[in-house]
């Protein structure tokens, strides 16, 4: 197989991935909510500027995402006490809530998935993954 029908081949496996994965977004949580959720979480606040650049997505897409979980009282706005001008997202009980059964559904589902590797299967998948993302860039 040439390189190039390797590099097709590897596209192709990446979209099948990607197709394969859409289930962890439900009728529930879709998955850029879930990623801000995520996001929020782990800083325990955060600002807009945060959740643009982590997910390298513009400010309007950004906004629209967080105004649905506003919506839904999952996460709430605040300005900041040192500059009113910068928004603080923050999770709310509901939002931590979500947060946590749609976590734990994405890793039950991740683990069935990995259950057919073996462990060093998945170190190797590892080690690969991680050896190509510095060479993968984000899209603008």
């Amino acid at each position: 197989m040439s390189r190039n029908e390797l590099i097709y081949n590897f596209i192709e496996a990446m979209r099948e991935i990607s197709r394969a994965t859409s289930y962890l977004a439900n009728d529930d949580l879709g998955l850029e909510e879930f990623l801000i959720l995520d996001i929020v979480s782990e800083s325990g606040s955060c600002s807009m500027k945060d959740i643009v650049d982590s997910l390298s997505i513009p400010a309007s897409t950004a906004t629209g995402i967080v105004d649905r979980l506003v919506s839904r009282d999952f996460v709430e706005r605040s300005h900041s006490y040192e500059d009113r001008r910068k928004v603080v997202l923050q999770l709310t009980p509901a939002g931590h809530d979500a947060h946590t059964r749609y976590r734990q559904e994405a890793l039950s589902s991740v683990e069935d998935a990995l259950s057919h590797l073996s462990d060093e299967e998945i170190r190797s998948l590892l080690n690969i993954i991680n050896k190509l993302l510095p060479h993968v860039s984000k899209p603008q």
